[in-house]
């Protein structure tokens, strides 16, 4: 990524209070407020075909504990050693499948977003709890 887009993303982020003022910080409670109610308007997703990929949403940990799924969500990642064979849907970003490996705190964050972006009010409710542990605090409390 170029730094003129860095450079212009951290202000699209700011003046959308996602950061905190003065600071090089990310606003959780903004953050939690846009992921539970606002990310699967900006990011909507659709099921795609049959593939083999990463597993993202309730199709991986921490909610396939909690959701009793039969069928399995994917990004698209053919060469990945954690793939599965799934339905997919388009990640976030193209390299997300690659976070399994390289950042699996970012990778387990991104697959609660995901369940967001596709989930019904029961899997979001699952989606929200897991996010609060992320995060560390109750998100009506912040």
């Amino acid at each position: 990524m170029a730094p003129s887009q860095v450079h212009s993303a951290l202000g699209r982020l700011a003046l959308a209070g996602l950061l905190k003022p003065d600071q090089r910080a990310t606003n959780p409670r903004a953050f939690a407020e846009f992921v539970t109610l606002g990310v699967r308007y900006a990011f909507p997703v659709q099921r795609g075909a049959l593939s083999e990929g990463v597993p993202t949403a309730y199709s991986a940990e921490p909610l396939t504990t909690s959701v009793d799924a039969v069928d399995v969500l994917v990004w698209p990642a053919a060469h990945s050693k954690a793939r599965v064979k799934g339905f997919t849907i388009a990640p976030l970003y193209a390299s997300a499948p690659l976070l399994v490996e390289r950042s699996p705190d970012t990778y387990r964050l991104l697959t609660i977003i995901d369940a967001f972006r596709l989930g019904d009010a029961r899997i979001r409710s699952f989606a929200r709890a897991a996010l609060e542990s992320v995060l560390g605090r109750r998100l009506g409390d912040a």
